[in-house]
């Protein structure tokens, strides 16, 4: 990673803490200094970003391995191997990167 730390990104509803129903709702990234396993921002650790309420019909879904968090070491890799599929649900048929077989559905894998 550009830092050369740990940095940690996981779901967050207020933009302060981890947790939350789902991804599209928000999430953070943060130095994670001790790796704590789940992810969770400790006190004196930087938020380096806050990503809050992502627009009407764009859903983002992770596979099992990032339901809550992600964690890159700081050479880059992820402790887990997984996917995020992003979709835009929209009558604008340029809306998404990945053409689904539903009009209204688009979805671009991440």
């Amino acid at each position: 990673m550009r830092r050369g730390q740990t940095v940690s990104v996981c779901k967050s509803n207020d933009g302060g803490s981890c947790g939350g129903a789902q991804w599209d709702s928000g999430w953070i990234v943060f130095v994670n200094d001790d790796d704590d396993n789940p992810a969770v921002v400790d006190a004196g650790e930087a938020i380096l970003q806050v990503k809050q309420n992502l627009p009407v019909g764009v859903t983002v879904r992770p596979n099992n391995n990032f339901t809550n968090y992600i964690t890159f070491s700081r050479t880059g890799l992820a402790n887990q191997i997984g996917t995020f599929a992003i979709c835009v649900n929209s009558d604008d048929p340029g809306a998404g990167h990945y053409r689904h077989p539903h009009p209204r559905h688009h979805c671009h894998r991440q």
